[in-house]
């Protein structure tokens, strides 16, 4: 009876379903802390996708015996980036109805910073017609938001992470 010995490396899907879930994690502590209004506390997310896409394609790449070219270990990547950002979208949409009260503070912070500009009592109605649009869309404003910025800094990080992995080339002879 033979048996075999050869683990099969772990998908990018379930690799970023772990990172998107770690996101996840951060995100409901940074709301319990009460910093999440913070400029420092926003890219803590940021942060975390950068480095978790990085550490997934180097992982994966041990996993293959860095024998993956740059181009698999980017798409490895993309994928893992992918699934993270789909936990995450689906999370802030489940956000506005766990946490209905962090609209609420983000729109009143953000009437707040409009108010305290220079030239904010020149363009009073604009103000208000641009705030009540953000309060329409809320959700779709902040998806949209975190699809974008995600799906750079995956990019971002999947180039560095497929670059600096090590890689030995096998001759296809």
């Amino acid at each position: 009876m033979e048996t075999n010995t050869e683990k099969k490396p772990a998908s990018a899907g379930a690799l970023g379903l772990l990172l998107g879930l770690s996101m996840v994690i951060c995100t409901v502590v940074v709301f319990y802390t009460k910093v999440y209004m913070e400029g420092w506390a926003q890219m803590i997310g940021l942060g975390i996708l950068f480095i978790g896409v990085i550490g997934i394609i180097l992982f994966h790449a041990k996993q293959v015996n860095y024998s993956d070219t740059f181009g698999r270990l980017f798409s490895f990547g993309s994928r893992a980036v992918a699934a993270a950002t789909v936990v995450m979208i689906l999370y802030t949409i489940v956000q506005g109805y766990v946490f209905p009260d962090l609209k609420i503070k983000y729109l009143e912070a953000t009437r707040i910073a409009a108010y305290n500009h220079p030239e904010a009592a020149l363009h009073k109605d604009a103000i208000e017609q641009n705030l009540q649009m953000m309060e329409n869309n809320y959700t779709l404003f902040i998806i949209l938001t975190q699809l974008f910025w995600y799906l750079i800094i995956g990019v971002i990080a999947c180039l560095v992470g497929a670059a600096v992995s090590k890689r030995r080339y096998v001759s296809s002879i």
